[in-house]
């Protein structure tokens, strides 16, 4: 793969985790690291939406054949701690950062400046 690179600023509307799929979509050939990218912006930017404030930023760059994502955005608490954790079967949430982390080769996140990142790898 050619290397890439790419970022999009997200309205935080209703539409931003499809608005996020179709930059994905738009942005990279089709393979199985696209269709797992696409999943993982598509949960990194739900829980953006839905636990953040102000912009949503998420990044795409290419290195080798890796794929990253970053998706940033403002949190209230600037001592979030993430957890992948396990879900039972009727949860209704708690799902994203398991999904995450079952498509991804690697991901962690970090807080500057009450900025939260999710940072994912797909090889």
């Amino acid at each position: 793969m050619t290397e890439l690179s790419f970022a999009l600023e997200i309205a935080r509307t209703s539409e931003c985790a499809r608005l996020a799929r179709e930059a994905i979509l738009d942005g990279l050939p089709e393979s199985e690291r696209r269709d797992s990218l696409e999943s993982i912006a598509s949960e990194l930017v739900t829980n953006a939406f839905m636990h953040g404030a102000g912009p949503i930023t998420m990044t795409v760059t290419s290195d080798g054949d890796a794929l990253h994502i970053d998706v940033s955005s403002h949190v209230h608490d600037s001592g979030i701690a993430l957890i992948a954790g396990k879900i039972s079967s009727d949860s209704e949430h708690g799902r994203g950062l398991a999904l995450v982390e079952l498509l991804s080769e690697s991901w962690e996140y970090s807080v500057k400046d009450s900025v939260l990142t999710v940072s994912a790898t797909v090889i």
